[in-house]
């Protein structure tokens, strides 16, 4: 750490007036600011370790006062000193017993700061440098917080159940299983979601061929009605067309003639009709008007 960062910190706590305890050791005054942290007296615990701070003769106990103080201000919300006072802290004090957990603060602080990236990136490197440290399942709690709040939530998933997996009697083992579920709800949401949106493109698509197909099928049958408008006027005003279809007429009412002869024979005679001579007749006949609808079906055919 520069002079000059030490200057402003040091600045700083001066323009606290404070009153010194002399009675009190630096241990003790430094164990019982600690204790009163602890009572979550966070003012409190400032004011006793900035009288360790400004007590030359406690020198030995700055580097745990730094600290400590950069925990009450984090405790506090007041992120900003807490950064200032937890940097000076790392830069000056490197052998001190409190510098893993100062590490490991560091990420956390940038987390509550906002600066996700920059917490994932300190605590990555942390549990990288300290692999077996107390605060291993911490770092991986707040690396998973900080991906969550990003919205990486399968990388975040993966990370929560390593705390899960791999700690389980850590106390951020609750939290942990608890964003779990909640990253499994969502997402199951996003599946559903998905679902939903494709079942309502599919809808959309297939209301759009109905339409299609509806529309397609109305103007075949306009043109289908308009065609049978011109058969019928041409087989009405067609003098072909007439002849034909009276030709056929004619034919068919001889043929039916000959059948109601032969069943009146075949009634007579009580048993099968004999083959009668005008029997080829009658086939050739009804050949002959066969061959006249077909005729008139291909006649009709080429008008289209």
């Amino acid at each position: 750490m520069t002079f000059k960062l030490r200057s402003i910190v040091m600045a700083g706590l001066l323009l606290i007036p404070v009153a010194l305890p002399a009675q009190d050791s630096g241990d003790s005054l430094v164990r019982r600011a600690i204790t009163t942290f602890g009572q979550g007296l966070y003012d409190e615990s400032l004011r006793l370790f900035r009288n360790v701070i400004l007590n030359s003769s406690m020198s030995d106990y700055h580097g745990d006062s730094y600290f400590w103080i950069a925990k009450s201000y984090m405790a506090l919300g007041q992120y900003e000193n807490a950064s200032k006072n937890l940097e000076f802290f790392l830069s000056e004090y490197p052998v001190n017993k409190y510098y893993e957990e100062g590490l490991y603060q560091r990420g956390r602080l940038d987390f509550l700061q906002g600066e996700h990236e920059s917490a994932i990136q300190i605590l990555e490197d942390f549990i990288d440098q300290y692999p077996d440290s107390s605060f291993a399942a911490n770092s991986y709690f707040w690396i998973g917080e900080s991906l969550y709040v990003l919205g990486h939530f399968d990388e975040a998933l993966e990370i929560f159940e390593t705390v899960e997996a791999n700690y389980p009697t850590s106390f951020k083992i609750e939290a942990a299983r608890y964003r779990i579920s909640l990253i499994e709800l969502k997402e199951r949401e996003r599946e559903l979601l998905k679902l939903l949106k494709w079942s309502h493109e599919e809808y959309l698509r297939a209301l759009e061929e109905f339409d299609r197909k509806e529309r397609e099928y109305e103007q075949a049958l306009i043109a289908y009605q308009r065609k049978i408008r011109e058969y019928e006027t041409a087989t009405t005003e067609d003098p072909r067309v007439s002849s034909l279809q009276k030709q056929v007429a004619d034919l068919e009412k001889t043929i039916q003639g000959y059948r109601d002869r032969l069943q009146a024979m075949s009634a007579e005679a009580g048993k099968e009709a004999p083959r009668p001579a005008y029997e080829s007749e009658l086939l050739e006949l009804k050949e002959k008007a066969l061959d006249l609808k077909a005729y008139y079906l291909v006649w009709l055919s080429a008008l289209e």
